[in-house]
């Protein structure tokens, strides 16, 4: 868990309601956005990851489909 650290300029009730909010306290921390560049920002890399999630499913979807078939072969799985 991690040790309570209040951000600099982030009201402490708001910060206590993040702590509250989070999914998972043992791994994750509340991360503070301030203003629409920050939020911009994490929209980007947000896009950026799901670009790189959906390359890699694509790859795994064209591999499974060029990959031999058993029972085409005469062999029965």
């Amino acid at each position: 868990m991690f040790c309570g650290f209040i951000f600099s300029g982030i009201h402490p009730v708001i910060w206590q309601q993040a702590r509250l909010d989070n999914p998972d306290p043992d791994r994750l921390i509340p991360v503070p956005m301030i203003g629409f560049s920050e939020l911009h920002k994490r929209l980007k890399h947000q896009e950026h990851q799901t670009q790189l999630h959906q390359t890699r499913l694509d790859v795994s979807v064209g591999w499974r489909r060029t990959a031999p078939d058993k029972q085409t072969q005469g062999f029965f799985v």
